[in-house]
């Protein structure tokens, strides 16, 4: 999740044009693992410019990441994750930002360049159990575009459009993405999509998964996570929850870190 997500009414009109022109503007992260860089938030500017955004997430980036890794950013939106990520591995280490909207992906690449970050690697592209183009529903905010095929609809649609998807397992059979470290998954209703087309690098290569999944319906959302824990736990992972981020907003985020254990005998979930 990359904002609260609110009606659509006089206040948040306003509000949508204060972030637009928020987002007009460089700053410098004031706090958190990200304080001290230089970022661009496009409509989000005034999410992230205080460095407060998501501090369990960036502490658990923070403790996961080290130099020479590769950090795999899936939904990546404005970039805020990706950018602390290309600090934490330095220039030893490689990003891959996965952000399928060419706005929001134009953003990433602003960002990495204002700090000077050649190690990141932006793909316009979602990150899917396959190949080939998809429908995806638009927002009114950054954060909420949701690939149709996943069945669940944003509740501030604003259009839809066409994108690219690939999995992950393809992109890195075939040399695009190196093996990654750490993967952060935040892609608004398709994680088993995501995790699908994962499953062959989550078996060989073991990397963490920081994960997000959010919905507006607790029992909705209660499904979906526990739908993520199974397919991690039967490949072996071993999931730790993380600290709330949200605590007085009308939607329901979690956020989990899972880490490789054995993997125990696999069945397609």
């Amino acid at each position: 999740m990359k904002l609260p997500r609110f009606g659509l009414g006089l206040r948040d009109a306003l509000e949508r044009q204060l972030r637009t022109f928020a987002g007009s503007r460089t700053v410098t992260i004031a706090e958190g693992a990200a304080g001290g860089l230089k970022f661009r938030g496009a409509r989000a500017g005034l999410s992230f410019a205080d460095g407060l955004y998501e501090l369990p997430v960036q502490r658990a980036l923070e403790e996961a990441l080290r130099p020479g890794d590769v950090f795999v950013d899936i939904g990546a939106n404005v970039g805020f994750f990706t950018v602390l990520g290309a600090r934490l591995v330095g220039p030893s280490g490689s990003v891959y930002a996965f952000e399928p909207l060419k706005e929001n992906a134009e953003a990433v690449r602003r960002n990495a360049d204002l700090n000077g970050f050649g190690q990141v690697v932006v793909r316009e592209e979602a990150i899917s159990d396959a190949s080939g183009q998809a429908r995806i529903y638009l927002t009114h905010h950054d954060g909420g575009a949701t690939l149709c095929s996943t069945g669940v609809v944003p509740i501030d649609v604003a259009g839809e459009t066409i994108v690219e998807r690939r999995s992950l397992d393809e992109l890195i059979a075939e040399g695009e993405v190196l093996p990654p470290s750490v993967i952060k998954l935040d892609v608004e209703g398709a994680e088993i999509e995501a995790l699908r087309g994962m499953k062959d690098t989550l078996i060989q290569h073991r990397p963490q998964i920081l994960y997000e999944v959010d919905d507006g319906d607790w029992k909705i959302l209660e499904q979906r996570h526990h739908n993520v824990r199974a397919f991690l736990s039967e490949l072996g992972y071993v999931i730790a929850p993380l600290e709330s981020s949200y605590s007085n907003i009308a939607w329901h985020v979690v956020h989990g870190l899972a880490s490789a254990g054995e993997p125990t005998e696999r069945h397609e979930p």
